[in-house]
């Protein structure tokens, strides 16, 4: 993600420069408001299935 959008803002004028920062932090910045403290998720699934692209665990 970080480096997706230092390319992107490599070209992009200040104020996209900026609303790409802004996205970021959102997206992947610690605190209230951003998406760790919004959303919580979990995935329950039976150890027959494999589900891609994550690993077993043992």
């Amino acid at each position: 993600l970080k480096e997706r959008a230092g390319a992107l803002a490599a070209k992009a004028t200040a104020d996209q420069t900026l609303a790409i920062a802004e996205a970021v932090n959102r997206l992947a910045g610690e605190g209230a408001g951003k998406m760790g403290e919004l959303f919580k998720v979990i995935a329950v699934s039976s150890p027959a299935l494999h589900l891609l692209p994550f690993r077993a665990v043992d």
